[in-house]
């Protein structure tokens, strides 16, 4: 499979006419911004499993005992990979010299092509064979939050004593589009 992708960053505090904002760049001290796309790919199937399987079978001809193989599992040639585009948008952030974190994104992904198991009828001789077929989305966002209350450097009264807490959030929003009928 093919699987490209992409992503940019801008750390907006390096630029010359952020500096000279002054209440700005004093809070703030570091101010990064990003965007990715891509596409990923997902075998979630055993090996071989879109070529046809043959079983052996032991069966009596002309009063020998011959092996003869039948089809076991029905392979479909055309199966390929789950394909998910994902887009992201985020920015991580700095506050009064690290002491406050903050971090965000939203996402959104999209899966097609998934891996289903059709259905067959039952003259068929097989109960079902592995599809390429539907596809869902899922979107979210996340925000994280992080104090660094004390950061000792191992001199002085701290010491080595350090002391973060986080607070995280999450949301994601999954909405199956189509099962292939």
């Amino acid at each position: 499979g093919f699987f490209p992708s992409a992503a940019l960053a801008w750390w907006v505090t390096e630029e010359p006419r952020f500096r000279d904002i002054p209440f700005v760049s004093g809070v703030v001290n570091s101010l990064k911004l990003r965007a990715s796309w891509g596409v990923a790919g997902n075998p979630s199937i055993r090996p071989y499993q879109s070529v046809t399987h043959l079983a052996a079978q032991r069966y009596a001809l002309g009063g020998n005992a011959v092996t003869g193989y039948y089809p076991w599992v029905l392979g479909n040639p055309n199966l390929t990979w789950e394909s998910t585009e994902e887009r992201d948008i985020g920015f991580d952030m700095g506050i009064w010299g690290g002491r406050l974190e903050l971090s965000g994104d939203l996402y959104n992904k999209h899966t097609h092509d998934l891996l289903l198991a059709k259905q067959l009828p039952p003259d068929a001789g097989f109960t079902s064979v592995l599809i390429n077929t539907g596809s869902v989305v899922n979107t979210g966002r996340e925000l994280s939050l992080t104090a660094n209350v004390l950061r000792g450097n191992g001199t002085g009264r701290l010491g080595g004593l350090r002391w973060s807490t986080s607070f995280h959030y999450s949301s994601n929003k999954n909405k199956v589009l189509d099962l292939g009928g």
